[in-house]
């Protein structure tokens, strides 16, 4: 799924700049054989190519890498509004220090479901194994940006994840806020709503939420299209169980 999305952007990318794998090559520095590889999906760019590629194609390099970013570069620190979901993960995470055992916990949990080694993980996301431990076992925060790119590996929403978050930690009466925040003008009454029902929401009920989720929806998709989908299958099967 990562290595498709940023397929996807760097074939885009290269189109809307009319440039060439090889250029690409020579401007950035990374090898036209890897840039082949990404272009096709077979893998996936570490931080540091992503980051040489985006500024030649000037681009976001967390757009480049699949995340849910604009794909206009960001501006420096003083003149960025910082408006994203990776940067408001940031933001919780750091004032509840708590939320990083609850990533750990959801991420261990997926790599045991999908059978992969930590090892392997590790290597899918171009970071050492002694920090995937140290984030898996420890609950240590390795770096938003690593964090980031572990939950999109399992194919995580992140604003799903700031919702979760919220939940899980107690801080229920940031729920509406922190959603409704990442979700487009026209559609903010549609997420406050599915907000105010994720607050109702207990561990369990919050858990299977995340597995609707995880299912793969069109690239196109807008967040709140992904969580309205997701709750009407929530309730559907609520009500059947009932029934």
């Amino acid at each position: 799924m990562k290595n498709e999305i940023t397929a996807k952007r760097l074939q885009n990318a290269l189109s809307d700049k009319n440039m060439k794998p090889q250029e690409l090559a020579d401007k950035s520095g990374v090898s036209k054989a890897s840039i082949s590889q990404y272009v096709n999906g077979s893998h996936a760019p570490s931080n540091i190519s992503s980051d040489k590629m985006a500024k030649v194609l000037n681009v976001n390099p967390l757009w480049l890498m699949g995340f849910d970013v604009p794909m206009e570069p960001s501006l420096s620190p003083k003149e960025s509004s910082d408006d994203t979901p990776l940067k408001t993960l940031s933001d919780f995470v750091n004032s509840h220090p708590d939320s990083i055992g609850y990533l750990a916990i959801l991420c261990k949990n997926e790599r045991i479901e999908r059978d992969y080694t930590e090892k392997s993980i590790a290597q899918k996301c171009n970071i050492t194994l002694r920090e995937y431990l140290d984030f898996e076992n420890s609950c240590k925060n390795i770096g938003i940006t690593k964090i980031g790119s572990i939950l999109l590996f399992f194919d995580f929403n992140i604003t799903f994840i700031l919702g979760y978050l919220v939940g899980a930690t107690g801080s229920q009466n940031e729920m509406v806020e922190i959603m409704v925040s990442q979700a487009s003008e026209k559609d903010k009454d549609n997420m406050k709503y599915i907000a105010s029902q994720m607050v109702k929401m207990d561990s369990e009920e919050l858990n299977y939420l995340v597995e609707l989720l995880k299912h793969d929806l069109p690239e196109n998709e807008t967040n709140t299209q992904k969580f309205t989908k997701a709750m009407y299958d929530f309730h559907k099967t609520q009500h059947k169980d009932e029934a």
